[in-house]
C-alpha cells in the first residue's frame, strides 16, 4: 500500500457559526484531529453545548484532552482509554493504538447538567 499527499484546507461549517443556539450533545470523530477541532473552536462549544463525546485514537491524545478541557471547566464524566499492543517498543505512541477510545464531557458552566433548565448563551 502507498500513501500520497492530500490536499487539505479548512472550512467553518454552519455549525460553528454564532448562529447555532444550544447543543444538548455534540459527538467528534475526526481521526487524530481532534484536540486541533476543539481547540480552535472552544470559545463557541464553552458557550453553546451542554455535552461532548470525543472520540480518541492515541493516549497522547486522551491527554492533550483532558488538560485543554478540564482547564476551561468541563468535567469528564465517563472514559474509555484507548487500547494498544503492550509487549513491544513503541517509539510512536499515537500509531500504537489497537483499539480507540473515547471520553464523555460536561460542560461545568451549567448549573443543571443536561436539564431544560441549564441555558446557554
Amino acid at each position: 500500500m502507498r500513501s500520497r499527499p492530500a490536499r487539505c484546507r479548512a472550512r467553518r461549517s454552519r455549525l460553528w457559526s454564532a448562529k447555532v443556539g444550544c447543543v444538548d450533545f455534540l459527538h467528534i470523530d475526526v481521526q487524530g484531529a481532534e484536540g486541533e477541532v476543539i481547540a480552535s473552536h472552544l470559545d463557541w462549544m464553552n458557550r453553546s453545548v451542554k455535552s461532548l463525546m470525543v472520540a480518541t485514537h492515541s493516549r497522547p491524545l486522551e491527554g492533550e484532552l483532558m488538560a485543554l478541557l478540564t482547564g476551561h471547566g468541563w468535567v469528564l464524566m465517563r472514559e474509555k482509554p484507548c487500547r494498544f499492543d503492550s509487549g513491544k517498543s513503541v517509539g510512536d505512541w499515537c500509531g500504537a493504538t489497537t483499539v480507540d477510545g473515547s471520553q464523555y464531557w460536561i460542560n461545568g458552566k451549567f448549573t443543571q447538567i443536561l436539564s431544560k433548565e441549564a441555558q446557554c448563551d
